[in-house]
């Protein structure tokens, strides 16, 4: 089966001497997939099949929507720095 590496991503304490170990790629970025590449040659990438599709996460009430309908109590309700 082959799947795209998009998701919901959480690291650990590593994080930042991996990501500081890493040099960036031909568009001058480092990339998500090289840091999950790391992960993964240090036996320590763990992945989960979500089950739903899609979600747009960039937008808050697209990702609050579905979290909401699931029980998460207060999503959705987005506070701004005055």
């Amino acid at each position: 089966m082959q799947s795209s590496p998009d998701g919901l991503y959480f690291y650990d304490q590593q994080l930042c001497d991996i990501a500081a170990s890493m040099a960036p790629s031909a568009r001058g970025e480092l990339e998500i997939s090289d840091v999950n590449r790391r992960y993964l040659e240090l036996g320590q990438l763990n992945v989960e099949i979500m089950g739903r599709g899609w979600i747009d996460a960039a937008q808050i009430q697209k990702l609050a929507a579905p979290l909401a309908k699931n029980g998460f109590a207060g999503v959705g309700e987005v506070s701004r720095a005055a």
